[in-house]
């Protein structure tokens, strides 16, 4: 019970950094946005390091008695940890997908 509680609450602040962050700062009213790009960034940088960090506290501290939430909590740390490296990766320009766009662009193309 206690893994599909870590699950679910990991999942929520997946899908809030990921889908729901964007969503909220690029909604506007005309040419007015609510946020500007760096706030979003900021915003969804900022969400991924205190998901991150909420894990860490939880696999280490006393907060997790057994050993498999604990190793859930290290597990998705991790992967939060993980994404928010690739997160500021692409924001910093150090990752681009101008090669995925030139592929599907070609197989457009072809197809």
């Amino acid at each position: 019970m206690r893994q599909m509680l870590i699950k679910g609450a990991n999942c929520a602040l997946l899908i809030i950094a990921l889908i729901g962050i964007p969503a909220i700062t690029s909604a506007g009213f005309g040419s007015l946005r609510i946020a500007s790009a760096p706030t979003q960034r900021m915003l969804i940088l900022w969400t991924l390091s205190l998901a991150a960090a909420l894990n860490a506290l939880a696999a280490m501290g006393g907060a997790i008695s057994d050993a498999r939430g604990r190793r859930l909590c290290r597990d998705w740390a991790a992967a939060f940890l993980g994404l928010l490296c690739v997160e500021w990766a692409y924001f910093h320009g150090y990752l681009s997908f101008h090669w995925l766009k030139q592929a599907l662009l070609w197989l457009k193309r072809r197809v």
